[in-house]
């Protein structure tokens, strides 16, 4: 008996699926599910193919799942892609068959409005991968390679502080602030720089785990998050900033990659789309992409400079203010930096 899972293309905003891929049910043990898309409230029903079959244990990366009357409840699964090993006795002595099961989120995601509340100015030199604040103190870090730098300002009194440039064999990406030091990913280089904040000296480096390449970050009290351009946002260690573990960001019916620069404020992670003016809202707790933010109409708000490149001078960059409670935006080589709200529209 063979079943497929549909990966249907969600079309919301201009976000990017993954490739759908069919998980075909082994021989001795048979699968069956009441939907084609699976979630955490769903169960997966199974059989053993003769009496002659016995089922010894259930476990994904070496953790037991549970199973009761030949159920498996997904809900002690996180969203994603998961392989099922099933360890057997049969006649001809002991085997394990594995499976493959995509767990999506239950619901799909909403449109979140976007209300501008006011502009500032933005150097168009700024190739945009990183905006983190500290009070009221912006830091910046910048892409390409032999242009990379980090810049710290005051976007509100325009008062520059101070600014350093990466070695030119460097392309800069993401930054965030935790326990008074800069963290700062590189972009396929499979290495981020570690910097003491008040004074900008670099105090330390940092490897890449199962992560590709390093694309945004963000933090909260418990882990530093990062991203890579794949489905998965990764956990990383605040101290020793190893890869302890993983969100897939998904909806109803589809996987997402592209999660670009990351901000995080209360519950939810909020992600730049790679090459996209939009952004993604995504549960911190689950990685369920629960809101999309179509921030298209701040392009039509720019002056283009020559800096400005049709191709690559999109979206990118986002940082939260505590106190003011609002989120700054800008993009690559743009002219100005947005001070915003979100929220999900009403029903």
């Amino acid at each position: 008996m063979k079943w497929f899972y549909y990966f249907s293309t969600f079309s919301v905003l201009m976000l990017s699926a993954c490739e759908a891929k069919n998980a075909v049910g082994e021989k001795l043990v048979r699968f069956q599910a009441h939907s084609s898309t699976l979630s955490q409230e769903d169960s997966l029903v199974f059989e053993l193919s003769d009496t002659s079959v016995e089922l010894i244990s259930i476990e994904t990366n070496k953790v037991p799942i549970i199973h009761q009357n030949r159920r498996i409840a997904l809900g002690q699964l996180g969203l994603g892609k998961h392989e099922l090993s099933l360890r057997l006795n049969t006649t001809d002595g002991p085997k394990t068959e594995k499976k493959a099961v995509a767990i999506y989120a239950p619901n799909p995601p909403k449109k979140w409005k976007a209300e501008l509340v006011g502009t500032y100015k933005h150097n168009t030199k700024y190739y945009t991968q990183g905006l983190e604040f500290v009070g009221d103190t912006l830091y910046e870090s910048t892409g390409q390679k032999g242009r990379s730098i980090i810049s710290v300002y005051n976007p509100f009194t325009k008062q520059q502080y101070k600014s350093i440039k990466l070695d030119s064999s460097f392309f800069g990406e993401g930054i965030t602030v935790v326990n008074n030091r800069l963290i700062q990913l590189t972009w396929q280089a499979k290495k981020g720089f570690i910097y003491d904040l008040d004074t900008l000296e670099k105090i330390g480096e940092f490897a890449y785990g199962a992560s590709t390449e390093g694309w945004g970050l963000a933090h909260d009290d418990k882990h530093v998050y990062k991203s890579d351009g794949s489905e998965y946002i990764f956990k990383l260690n605040p101290i020793t900033l190893e890869e302890t573990g993983y969100l897939t960001v998904s909806s109803n019916s589809a996987f997402y990659k592209n999660a670009n620069e990351l901000e995080i404020a209360a519950d939810h992670i909020y992600a730049n789309v790679y090459q996209k003016n939009s952004i993604m809202v995504i549960n911190k707790h689950s990685g369920a992409l629960e809101g999309v933010i179509d921030l298209g109409f701040l392009a039509e708000q720019l002056d283009k400079d020559s800096n400005f490149d049709a191709l690559n001078s999109v979206l990118n960059g986002i940082a939260y203010h505590r106190s003011r409670k609002t989120f700054f935006v800008t993009g690559k080589n743009w002219n100005l930096l947005f001070e915003m709200r979100f929220s999900p529209e009403a029903p």
